[in-house]
């Protein structure tokens, strides 16, 4: 079965208890800014921090486009009481010959520990699946990322290997656990 590009015809905003999973907009530029300049958040991510305010209005229309161009699905977090920005999180990698996507996610260091993460992972996975037409969805965490790697465990995700050096950034190599989930 091939991967439904149906999906791409309009944004798919998702609503949880807490949370509405929407669209990137501009105004969200400063809140991805400071994600992607955190410290504690970049302690588990092989990345470069962001060091400039217009990297943010950047990165939102990279994250948008990437779904105009039918690439990959980012949902910005926010809080369904506030309108507050929570994190972020999507599939990417959307390989079409194989039926498989990258899961991926951040959420703000304020909002760690409070259950967000797989409130919102898990729909993402489930849209990956029952939506898009998915039989493997995989995610790749830094082995000291406790929380991440129960969030993927909690999603019925199995630990297939350590990929040893896999990535480069900040002056080091970075190992990461594969995790992953297929179906059907």
């Amino acid at each position: 079965m091939p991967v439904n590009e149906g999906v791409f015809s309009r944004f798919p905003t998702m609503v949880t208890d807490r949370l509405v999973l929407g669209q990137f907009e501009p105004g969200d530029a400063p809140e991805v800014f400071g994600l992607f300049a955190s410290r504690s958040w970049l302690r588990y991510v092989p990345r470069e921090a962001l060091d400039d305010p217009q990297q943010g209005v950047e990165k939102v229309r990279v994250l948008t486009e990437a779904f105009d161009g039918h690439s990959a699905i980012w949902w910005a977090f926010r809080q369904e009481s506030t309108g507050d920005f929570v994190g972020y999180g999507g599939l990417f990698e959307i390989n079409r010959e194989h039926h498989k996507a990258e899961v991926g996610y951040g959420f703000n260091p304020e909002f760690w520990g409070q259950g967000y993460a797989s409130e919102a992972v898990r729909p993402i996975v489930d849209f990956g699946f029952e939506n898009l037409g998915l039989h493997r969805i995989y995610g790749l965490i830094d082995p000291d990322n406790v929380a991440s790697i129960r969030v993927l465990e909690k999603m019925g995700f199995d630990r297939e290997g350590v990929l040893k050096g896999s990535a480069f950034a900040r002056e080091r190599y970075w190992d990461q656990c594969l995790y992953a989930r297929v179906v059907g």
